[in-house]
């Protein structure tokens, strides 16, 4: 019982502007840089700098190409090794867009999700210490659920990182907004998603230190692609049992694909950009009972959706992936049963999704000139 008056109290703290909350707190923020059509307008270049693993992926496709490994083996290595070169590149840019039907208790409602994620690392060679706009927004919509449910699922969030000292601000690190008012849809698209956008509050953290590093590396770039396989695996695995492993996870998706019999088969088609730049298709085929019965995949479907005793209904996954590494975009769809637990919600229930993320390393889609002014205004003016 004390547990759940805490929680009740704590919802209403952050629904609510109480009178020791200064009336700046709950002021809106104007003028928040979001996605528009015209984001991540380079998304059909190549990146222009090699991806950590770049050798060991032109080794495993040589082989691939030359019949020495399968299909489905290519294809599972391929992801992985895209995944943990995301979380070695000194620039990227990608924008993740999420929708899906939930039941819950019997009542149906439509969930959207977007993200939208820029960073530039920190560079030790010239003493920056990189540089992250983030920002996350989950929207119930078309819905018959419960409004409890539907008021915990709902939720948006926003962080700048800026660590440029040429902005002119008197502290460099974190600014956090938070949501402060309705989402919607705003009638734009990216990539023929329908975008939605919120109002903002001011947030916590203003200002205080922090950089952007990029992810531990989990095996060096010196090995053979069958030996950063090896190490990668046992990466993956430690999401079993491991909060932090998982959590901090570098594998994208939520499926550990270099678990023997998940992968079971694929389709890899080469092509090429308007400049003639080379890249994969790939179409997986996946065992979903392979899946079910992986703790690590589990444990990692369970966190991304904060349920329990779940399992895929369905699963599949196509991506693309430029010939050095890098991943361009890619799609998954599927399906889950099981006990949705956020809040003080406990609840069976079942959900289907189509995820779709793509990417850009250009140095202009990674710019940070129009977060720098939006950021310098809004100090001077609060």
């Amino acid at each position: 019982m004390k547990k759940k008056l805490l929680v009740l109290i704590s919802v209403i703290a952050a629904t609510v502007c109480l009178a020791v909350v200064s009336l700046a707190g709950c002021k809106k923020v104007g003028g928040v840089p979001m996605v528009t059509d015209k984001s991540l307008a380079d998304h059909d270049k190549a990146p222009a700098y090699a991806a950590y693993y770049q050798s060991q992926f032109e080794d495993m496709m040589s082989d691939y190409s030359a019949g020495n490994i399968s299909a489905a083996d290519a294809a599972a290595i391929m992801w992985a090794l895209g995944s943990y070169n995301h979380g070695q590149a000194k620039q990227v840019v990608f924008f993740q867009d999420k929708v899906g039907e939930t039941t819950l208790g019997g009542k149906t409602g439509k969930l959207a999700y977007q993200q939208y994620h820029k960073e530039r690392r920190k560079d030790d060679s010239t003493g920056y210490k990189g540089e992250k706009y983030h920002y996350t927004i989950k929207h119930v919509f078309d819905s018959s659920i419960s409004s409890i449910y539907e008021n915990a699922l709902e939720g948006a969030r926003l962080r700048f990182v800026v660590n440029d000292t040429s902005v002119g601000l008197d502290k460099y690190g974190l600014y956090r907004f938070e949501k402060n008012g309705d989402t919607v849809f705003n009638g734009e698209q990216l990539f023929g998603r329908d975008l939605m956008t919120t109002e903002w509050k001011k947030g916590s953290d203003f200002g205080k230190a922090e950089e952007v590093w990029a992810s531990g590396v989990v095996a060096s770039n010196t090995l053979s692609y069958r030996e950063v396989e090896s190490l990668l695996y046992d990466d993956i695995v430690r999401c079993e049992d491991d909060k932090n492993a998982l959590e901090n996870r570098s594998i994208l998706g939520n499926i550990n694909v270099l678990e023997d019999g998940i992968v079971t088969g694929a389709v890899i088609t080469e092509a090429v950009n308007g400049a003639g730049e080379k890249y994969y298709k790939v179409k997986m085929t996946l065992d979903k009972d392979k899946a079910n019965s992986d703790r690590a995949s589990i444990a990692m479907l369970g966190d991304d959706n904060s349920a329990k005793n779940i399992v895929w209904d369905k699963l599949e996954i196509e991506f693309e992936i430029w010939a050095g590494g890098f991943m361009k975009s890619y799609h998954i769809s599927e399906a889950w049963t099981g006990t949705i637990s956020q809040s003080i919600i406990n609840v069976d229930g079942s959900a289907s999704a189509e995820n779709y993320v793509y990417y850009s390393y250009s140095d202009s889609d990674t710019s940070f000139a129009a977060e720098h002014e939006f950021l310098k205004d809004y100090i001077a003016n609060n």
